[in-house]
């Protein structure tokens, strides 16, 4: 969806909009929003997204509400770092390839370079990894694990600008920010809180809005024919029915004892065998 909405703007052509796109995408979970942002970048590259979380949120945020990164970059291994590192913290791995024939050789990727790589990925000694290598694809163990760590030098600093669509927040990003240029909200699982929900609508309609009296796009996205379709279209009431039935609901059981309502209401409801063994 979000890249169907990026590809549009860009066939518009338009020098006079009077806003451009900006997608804000919410998620509760990280590793969702991992995922996402992987698939983003490599759809519409570094540049167009932004991930709220960890040391570099007030440069990711400048990044997509400002357009505006600074940046260093590594005279030895030419990576860009951000303008927070001290030193290169561009990580490698020393991988064990193994030949159809048997014969062993390794090599150093780098970590961006292999798939399925996200921002905050996590990689070990030992785990199996692939990469692409002129039109081929690579595959191989890991040995070991390091990172450039050359220092900066101040000459190498530079500031760019750049056209940021994309933002990826998370639970802790949901509160005190002042969003007021986004122009679509995307919701990627199921928000069980609806108070969380209004708040993060919130950071894009607000007072001084450029969308304000024009519409502010929000969207679910579902998978269809699952659970989780079934489940958003249930009234917001029936939570506070499941609370009253089951007691007082917190985050870690909230899931699991709203699908055992929806049984309880509904037993021809197909579940997944390990809900109802909690």
């Amino acid at each position: 969806r979000i890249r169907s909405l990026c590809r549009e703007k860009q066939t518009q052509n338009k020098p006079n909009r009077q806003s451009p796109l900006k997608c804000l995408v919410f998620s509760s979970i990280r590793r969702m929003l991992n995922l996402i942002g992987s698939a983003l970048i490599h759809t519409l590259g570094r540049d167009a997204v932004a991930e709220h979380w960890g040391l570099f949120k007030e440069n990711e945020l400048n990044k997509f509400v400002n357009g505006e990164v600074t940046e260093w970059k590594c005279h030895k291994c030419k990576a860009i770092n951000d303008i927070t590192d001290s030193s290169c913290r561009e990580p490698f791995v020393n991988v064990k390839l193994i030949s159809p024939e048997g014969y062993e050789t390794q090599a150093v990727v780098r970590k961006s370079d292999l798939e399925g790589h996200f921002v905050g990925r996590v990689l070990h000694v030992g785990q199996e990894v692939s990469w692409w290598h002129i039109n081929q694809l690579k595959r191989g163990e890991i040995l070991h694990i390091k990172t450039c760590r050359t220092r900066k030098r101040l000459e190498s600093l530079r500031r760019r600008k750049v056209e940021c669509s994309v933002l990826l927040l998370g639970k802790d990003g949901s509160h005190g920010l002042d969003l007021s240029m986004v122009s679509h909200v995307f919701f990627v699982d199921k928000i069980w809180d609806p108070a969380l929900e209004s708040q993060v609508i919130a950071r894009a309609w607000r007072m001084g809005s450029p969308h304000r009296g024009k519409e502010i796009v929000v969207e679910h996205l579902l998978l269809r024919g699952t659970l989780e379709e079934y489940v958003h279209a249930l009234p917001m009431e029936m939570n506070l029915d499941a609370q009253n039935t089951y007691g007082n609901l917190n985050m870690k059981n909230l899931v699991v004892r709203n699908l055992k309502f929806i049984r309880d209401l509904n037993p021809s409801v197909a579940f997944p065998p390990s809900v109802g063994h909690h």
